[in-house]
């Protein structure tokens, strides 16, 4: 069998279906080992069978979930109604207790004055320094 002849009779396709009976195979298979256009064609059509294969296959296993089957009207609700109050919690937040935290963090950090501090059991007043008496164990100065 020549090209012309496998190319005008679709041999390649048929011997592909396994078609061609006899003579007409033997033939074909003689004219393929030689062309390598037709040993393109029989190539080519060996990887789209392989592929259509595999997408059928993949058919009959169902069909992919997609996003709508995966969340479904109820989950969307609640995630909504939770996305929702995230939000109120958030806005309270930024709002109303931020600038309190503000005005109680400068109020900290403010001077503060103190009128009166006790040491030991005793009122000591801010101002000018006062001497302690020495003690009454009968020294003076503490020793160094």
């Amino acid at each position: 069998m020549d090209h012309e002849t496998a190319v005008g009779t679709g041999a390649t396709e048929r011997y592909f279906l396994g078609l061609l009976t006899g003579d007409d195979r033997d033939g074909f298979e003689e004219h393929y080992f030689t062309c390598p256009e037709c040993a393109e064609d029989l190539r080519a059509l060996t990887v789209f069978a392989a592929n259509a294969k595999a997408v059928f296959r993949e058919k009959a296993a169902g069909p992919a979930p997609h996003a709508g089957m995966l969340l479904s009207s109820r989950a969307l609700r609640l995630s909504a109604a939770l996305n929702f109050v995230l939000l109120l919690g958030v806005g309270y937040g930024v709002l109303k207790v931020a600038p309190d935290w503000k005005w109680e963090l400068a109020e900290a950090r403010a001077l503060q004055f103190v009128q009166q501090v006790t040491i030991l059991g005793r009122l000591a007043a801010t101002g000018p320094r006062r001497r302690f008496p020495p003690p009454r164990n009968g020294s003076s100065s503490p020793s160094t």
